[in-house]
């Protein structure tokens, strides 16, 4: 059985809790309500917590994301990776073995 360090546990849940939020959005992966969520993704939270000996905090939303703020968020992620912020971020951070897949020719206005 894998287990984590303390610096794997700091790093995951520097307040001594681990904290994952969990997307009723998708019903392949979890279900249930916000008070109670189920489902792959809860499975995986609490296996996570119980390797890392800390206690676990569930944090179920809802909410899915209007068109517009995909189209956003979509835009903005392929505009940084084709301009090397992401790329000078993994830099920063030491992240060596990481790289950034090509930057996608995605336009929210195709004019």
């Amino acid at each position: 059985m894998t287990t984590a360090s303390a610096a794997v546990v700091e790093d995951l849940a520097p307040s001594g809790i681990l904290r994952a939020s969990i997307n009723l959005g998708n019903p392949v992966l979890a279900q249930g309500t916000p008070e109670a969520p189920a489902g792959v993704t809860v499975d995986l939270a609490r296996e996570v917590g119980a390797r890392l000996g800390v206690p676990l905090e569930l944090l179920g939303t809802t909410r899915s994301r209007r068109p517009d703020t995909v189209a956003f968020l979509r835009d903005l992620v392929e505009e940084l990776k084709a301009s090397g912020f992401v790329a000078a971020a993994l830099a920063r951070s030491g992240q060596s073995d990481a790289s950034v897949s090509p930057a996608a020719d995605i336009r929210s206005d195709p004019s």
